[in-house]
């Protein structure tokens, strides 16, 4: 008795091989890798009967041979395999292959990569090319520092002036060191209010953006617009007003617990007291030159070197407004410290 597996791939038979416990069949078939059914035992090959005459009958229908009987599994472990039902276009699915990738940019650093114990956050480049706006915002703490250097230097020469008047009641003056006293005080009496000029249009920038970033920290947007901010400031006689509005609004919208909160109102109110006197004893030089005579003359340089010390000091004061509305928030954006234990 010999025991067989035919395999459900190729339909070939393989033996059994025979241990002291009995059959031990096999799992895989060694040509096609298909499952083997179980074991059972193979019949003999039947003798080949001899080829009838034509004249013989056939043999009567109980002679003839029973057809073979399909073999049945009680389980599908006898059966060693398994029915699996897939879709009709099963055959047709190819497994495509991945997109190939897209390598991404270069990175690229403006400085050389460091480490240190500062975290800083993975904080998002800005934009390399700032818009124009933005240039002149950041351009405005130099403009002011450049306006108060001027209206100092204006300063100096208007009482260097006046110092030459009351030596030129006893003394001749020198026709050169009067014309380095004209010639000073000529330039730094133009250059002095284009400079202002200037500054008063990066100031109304940094205006823009400086009330845009304090009202979306506290959550707002900024009612007013970016032209209404420029025409308060550059308007001849409104801006005596405006700056003082924009700046007063901006320091009630800080937060009442944050560190630079704590008098901003008064600093903004006490600049724009010496904002209006600065233009009132700018008008009131004005209307002084009218007078001709020599001591008016004499008083209205006195009266210039004031009017411009007023000048310089609104400037600075501009800075430490600015400085004091950039302070703003700078508690809760610090960065974290890491800190490492030394050995020694």
């Amino acid at each position: 008795m010999t025991f067989v597996q035919a395999c459900v791939g190729c339909g070939t038979l393989w033996p059994v091989s025979m241990t002291p416990s009995g059959p031990a069949p096999a799992k895989w078939c060694p040509r096609c890798q298909s499952a083997l059914s179980a074991p059972f035992v193979e019949q003999p090959a039947r003798p080949q009967q001899p080829r009838q005459a034509p004249q013989q009958l056939a043999p009567p229908p109980s002679a003839r041979p029973a057809p073979p009987q399909r073999r049945r599994w009680n389980s599908p472990a006898e059966r060693a395999y398994r029915w699996v039902a897939r879709k009709p276009d099963h055959a047709s699915a190819r497994v495509l292959p991945p997109p190939p990738r897209v390598p991404g940019p270069t990175p690229r650093y403006r400085q050389t990569p460091t480490w240190g114990l500062i975290d800083n956050g993975g904080a998002p480049q800005q934009d390399a090319r700032p818009s124009r706006r933005q240039s002149w915002a950041d351009g405005t703490r130099p403009a002011m520092r450049a306006v108060v250097a001027l209206y100092l230097v204006a300063t100096a020469a208007e009482l260097f002036r006046y110092f030459l008047l009351l030596r030129n009641r006893h003394t001749l003056i020198s026709p050169i060191t009067l014309a380095i006293s004209d010639a000073l005080a000529w330039v730094i009496g133009y250059a002095a209010p284009l400079a202002a000029i200037v500054a008063a249009v990066a100031v109304s920038m940094w205006l823009v953006d400086g009330r845009a970033r304090l009202f979306a920290m506290v959550g707002r947007s900024d009612p007013r617009s970016a032209r209404g901010l420029a025409l308060g400031v550059l308007v001849p006689g409104w801006n005596l007003a405006m700056p003082g509005v924009f700046l007063t609004e901006m320091a009630r919208a800080v937060p009442g617990d944050d560190p630079a909160a704590g008098g901003l109102t008064l600093r903004v109110r006490i600049w724009w007291a010496a904002w209006v006197l600065s233009a009132a004893v700018m008008v009131g030089n004005w209307l002084w030159r009218l007078n001709d005579s020599v001591q008016a003359r004499a008083d209205g340089v006195l009266f210039t070197a004031f009017g411009d010390l007023l000048a310089a000091f609104v400037a600075a004061g501009v800075l430490v407004l600015m400085d004091r509305f950039a302070s703003v928030g700078a508690a809760a954006e610090r960065r974290p410290h890491r800190w490492v234990a030394a050995t020694s």
